[in-house]
């Protein structure tokens, strides 16, 4: 079988999902959609229900409202990614939670990862590597490097992760 990552950015922006998606439901590709859920509608939820996905990633940002908009820089941005998850989770679609390290919400991390561990369908990841941006904006990249953790700080995650650590062994 063939497979596809639907990601971004965010997929989800796209004003032909919806077509890109049945395209690749109709010849039979195996389809995963990474998002934050922040957008996530009842008419998404309708086509994961009734054409449901591999899976769907959703990426934590933050367990308190501050946090998790400190990092996307858009109010009311926890509030909708709460709604989307459980608009999927109250659905029965199969939803696996992961995290990003970050400086911004390095403080929450435990809490973060706690909360993914006990809500995820599937094994929790968090990655603690920032790509730059591929179109090279030297300002946005500036924010992107200032954002990521030094390696002893990406050290003492994977140390004091039991559950990573027994994974990896």
């Amino acid at each position: 079988s063939l497979w596809c990552l639907m990601t971004g950015g965010e997929p989800l922006l796209r004003k032909d999902f919806f077509d890109i998606y049945m395209y690749l439901k109709k010849k039979g590709v195996l389809v995963s959609v990474f998002t934050n859920a922040t957008i996530l509608s009842e008419e998404h939820t309708q086509l994961f229900k009734k054409y449901p996905p591999r899976n769907i990633e959703i990426t934590v940002y933050g367990r308190s409202k501050k946090t998790y908009e400190k990092v996307t820089r858009i109010p009311g941005s926890f509030n909708a990614f709460m709604r989307g998850y459980e608009l999927l989770k109250n659905n029965g679609i199969k939803v696996g939670l992961k995290a990003v390290a970050l400086k911004s919400n390095y403080h929450e991390l435990d809490d973060i990862f706690d909360f993914c561990r006990k809500n995820t369908d599937t094994d929790f990841r968090f990655d603690p590597f920032l790509n730059l941006r591929f179109d090279g904006n030297p300002k946005r990249n500036d924010e992107i490097k200032s954002e990521r953790l030094t390696p002893d700080q990406i050290l003492e995650l994977e140390r004091e992760d039991i559950i990573r650590n027994k994974a990896l062994q």
